[in-house]
Formats: structure tokens, sequence, C-alpha cells
């Protein structure tokens, strides 16, 4: 006849499945996190790569002469700076969105999605060339390495001040 061997829980169990069963709620919070950190990070590199005038280490076109007699400036994407100012980011269905709302307008009303469509890919004529100021953010590989770094901290460090609750 077989010994029987039984186990008894001792310690900190009723904690354990407290975590268990909050797990999926943290996550969902966590990940919410992660996506907000990201975005910011983005946001942040895209208004860096408009002011140096040089995204992700790509200089933009420079401006035509005349173009640089009736701003009185050289610098690319930026006059009054509405342009700058109204890139933003949001966490919409587990993605996060970078650039330019729909909604965004500049301070004489103009559309500034369209602006930004507009210096992203050049017009069709070819009379403004294309800067890109987002696409070389997204690609990236530098970048996104520290992005990868900033997922993964955030995402530890959000689940593991849950777990503590």
């Amino acid at each position: 006849m077989p010994d029987t061997v039984t186990f008894e829980r001792t310690g900190a169990w009723d904690r354990v499945e407290r975590i268990l069963a909050n797990l999926e709620r943290d996550a969902a919070v966590a990940i919410e996190a992660t996506l907000g950190r990201l975005g910011g990070f983005y946001e942040g590199q895209v208004q860096k790569g408009i002011v140096s005038q040089a995204p992700a280490g790509e200089p933009f076109e420079p401006l035509a002469a005349s173009t640089i007699l009736r701003k009185g400036s050289s610098s690319a994407l930026i006059h009054h700076g509405d342009l700058l100012g109204a890139i933003t980011s949001k966490v919409l269905d587990g993605a996060v969105f970078v650039g330019l709302l729909r909604t965004a307008k500049g301070r004489e009303g103009e559309d500034l999605a369209n602006l930004g469509e507009i210096h992203e890919f050049g017009t069709k004529d070819g009379r403004i060339p294309a800067r890109p100021f987002l696409g070389p953010i997204a690609g990236s590989r530098r970048l996104r390495g520290r992005a990868l770094q900033i997922a993964e901290d955030t995402f530890a460090n959000t689940m593991y001040a849950l777990r503590g609750r």
C-alpha cells in the first residue's frame, strides 16, 4: 500500500491568489501606462526633430530663398510654432497615435493635419518638397531600441507597483 503524501499551503497564499485574480486587470493598466509613455517619448522626438531641422538625424531640404525672404527665417515647419505645438500622442484602442489630429487648427484657422501632410510628403507638383518629420522618427532603429527599453521599464514598474497594493 503506497504512502499518502499531503501538502499544506504555508505563507502568503492569499496574496498570491489576489495577484492572480487581478493579473488581467493589472496587465491592462500596465499596457495603457506603457503606451502612454511611448506616445510621450515619440511625441517629444518628433518635436525635437522639427526644432533641430533633422528628424532622427535626417536633415530637412533647405527652404527656397523666396520662402526664407517671405517668412524671415530659414527654419522649415516652424513659423509661428502652431504645427510644432500641435504634435500630440493619444492612446486609442490598444495602440498609440503620434502626429497631428484632424481637428488641429493653426492660429489663422488653417488645417494643421493637411499642412503636416504637405510637409511630410511634398506637393504633387513638386513646388513644396517633402520634409518628413514623422517617418524618420517612426523608422529610426536607434529610437526603436530606446522605446523598447521604455516599454520594458514602464510595464515592469507598473506591474510591480500594482502588485504591491
